[in-house]
């Protein structure tokens, strides 16, 4: 059986502007707006689980969600943004001053320049493979997973259905739509995928 699956993206939250990563600041005034917003928005929806990255703002969000719904939060590390390492926390600008070759080369090859310190993004990938894998092969027909802009990108691609979930499935197209995905703050998105 197909599952519905509603990829959410956390509220705003301070440093939105910033890359994040596991930097772990909470939820805005207006971002906790936009989580009572997307709590309404899927009460209705016949959710029977939900499943949060560990990060304080998608928890939030989460729980926003869960106290429309009633629903309980299963907390799933492998939901947690990248790690951009010596990048997290700081904006492109800050980026670009204090590591301008790194930068440079991150735009020419954003798959296989890694910041120091921070996560491969092949491992990050495989990583959210597996949680995608979690959430199809379970027994609820409508999930909602509460994560981040990067992670989402890579759910939503493999809802698509690659065969394999290993990155050497995915051909040029995929990895594009992934670098180009864009996702606001406190919005959602839905996606069926069938069971693997």
């Amino acid at each position: 059986m197909p599952r519905e699956i509603y990829l959410v993206r956390h509220g705003a939250c301070r440093n939105s502007h910033t890359m994040l990563g596991p930097s772990d600041p909470p939820l805005s005034e207006e971002g906790l707006a936009q989580a009572e917003l997307l709590a309404k928005g899927l009460a209705q929806r016949g959710v029977e689980r939900i499943v949060s990255s560990p990060l304080q703002r998608a928890v939030q969000t989460a729980q926003a969600i869960a106290d429309k719904t009633g629903i309980e939060i299963e907390i799933d590390t492998r939901l947690r943004e990248i790690s951009y390492g010596a990048w997290d926390g700081l904006s492109w600008d800050e980026i670009e001053r204090n590591d301008s070759v790194t930068a440079r080369r991150k735009l020419e090859d954003w798959r296989n320049v890694t910041p120091a310190g921070g996560e491969e993004f092949l491992t990050f990938y495989r990583r959210v493979a597996e949680a995608w894998r979690g959430v199809v092969n379970h027994s609820a027909q409508v999930s909602v997973l509460v994560a981040h802009r990067a992670v989402n990108a890579i759910l939503k691609e493999l809802s698509r259905g690659p065969e394999s979930l290993e990155p050497e499935a995915m051909d040029t197209a995929a990895w594009r739509r992934i670098e180009a995905f864009e996702q606001p703050c406190g919005s959602f998105e839905a996606v069926i995928a069938r069971k693997r």
